[in-house]
C-alpha cells in the first residue's frame, strides 16, 4: 500500500538540469503506470520553474504512450512565455528517449474579478459513508492490499466492479490525503492533479456491459484537462462529480467538478479515453 509520506516523496521530483526533473514511479508493482503520477509530476515540475506568486489555472495533457512501470520518468520543462499576467509552461514527459506526455500548463496570479458558479450537488456527507478502503477490504481482500493510502476516498453512487450491469453514467466521490499539507502550498493543486484522474474514465463505462476486467478491452486515457479556479486546500474533504455525456468513435468522454464540503466549485475537469472491445 501507498501511504502518503511515500507518495510526497515521489512527487518531490529530483531537479537534474534547469528545466529538467526526474521523477520515480509511485506503484511499480503494477502494470501500468497511474496517469494521476504523471499528471501530479508533470505539474510539479512546471511549478517549480514559475514564480511564486503565480499558481497554476489550467493544465492540458495528452498521453501518448503507456508508461515503464519499472523506469523513472524524465520530465523536461519548457519556458514557453513568462508575460505580465500569464506564464505558460510546456511539459514533455519520456522514457527510454520517447515522449509518453505533453502537457501545456498556464499560471497566474489570483485576483478579485466576476464570480459565479453551478451549485454542488445534493449528496450525502463523507462522514456516513463507508471508506473505499473498508469496501474493498470486505468485498476482495487480495484488491484491498493493493489500494492508496495517500488519498482517501468514499464513494458516492458505489457499483459493484465486477457486475456487468448497466447504470447511469454518473459517478461521485469525497476525497482528502491521508495526512495534513501545508496551505498555501502547490502541492494542494500537486495533489488535486493526482486525484483528478481517481475513478474518472469508468463513469462513460457504467451504460455498458464492460467493466476493467472485461476480456479484450483495451481503455486507456487519451487527454486530460484541469481548470483550477481559486485558492486550494485540500485538509478538509472535496467532492468529486463525474458525468459522461458521450460515448462514442471508440472513446468515453467524461467532465468532473471538484467542490469543498460547503459548496464552493474549486476545479473542473475533462477527459478522454479509450473504450474498445478487442474482437479478437
Amino acid at each position: 500500500m501507498v501511504d502518503l509520506k511515500h507518495l510526497l516523496s515521489v512527487l518531490n521530483l529530483e531537479e537534474l538540469d534547469t528545466g529538467l526533473f526526474r521523477g520515480q514511479i509511485l506503484m511499480p508493482d503494477r502494470p501500468h503506470v497511474y496517469g494521476g503520477q504523471v499528471l501530479a509530476q508533470a505539474l510539479e515540475a512546471a511549478t517549480r520553474t514559475v514564480p511564486e506568486q503565480r499558481r497554476v489555472h489550467s493544465m492540458h495533457a495528452y498521453f501518448l504512450r503507456p508508461g515503464d512501470h519499472q523506469q523513472p520518468i524524465i520530465y523536461d520543462v519548457e519556458a514557453i512565455r513568462d508575460g505580465g499576467s500569464f506564464t505558460t509552461r510546456r511539459v514533455v514527459a519520456k522514457q527510454h528517449g520517447k515522449a509518453i506526455f505533453i502537457s501545456s500548463m498556464s499560471f497566474k496570479a489570483f485576483e478579485k474579478g466576476f464570480e459565479h458558479q453551478a451549485d454542488m450537488p445534493d449528496v450525502p456527507q463523507p462522514e456516513s459513508l463507508e471508506s473505499d478502503l473498508e469496501y474493498w477490504k470486505r468485498i476482495d481482500p487480495r484488491h484491498f492490499r493493493q489500494r492508496m493510502l495517500a488519498i482517501e476516498t468514499r464513494s458516492i453512487n458505489r457499483i459493484d466492479p465486477f457486475s456487468l450491469e448497466a447504470s447511469e453514467p454518473v459517478n461521485g466521490l469525497w476525497f482528502k490525503p491521508s495526512g495534513p499539507i501545508p496551505s498555501g502550498s502547490t502541492m494542494n493543486e500537486v495533489l488535486i492533479a493526482f486525484a483528478s484522474d481517481l475513478s474518472f474514465m469508468g463513469t462513460s463505462f457504467r451504460p455498458h456491459p464492460i467493466n476493467f476486467q472485461t476480456k479484450g478491452l483495451q481503455a486507456a486515457s487519451i487527454d486530460h484537462t484541469i481548470w483550477f479556479h481559486t485558492e486550494i486546500t485540500t485538509n478538509d474533504w472535496l467532492y468529486y462529480h463525474m458525468d459522461s455525456p458521450r460515448a462514442s468513435n471508440a472513446t468515453g468522454f467524461n467532465r468532473g467538478s471538484i467542490y469543498t464540503r460547503d459548496g464552493i466549485l474549486i476545479a473542473s475537469t475533462a477527459q478522454e479515453g479509450l473504450m474498445r472491445v478487442r474482437q479478437d
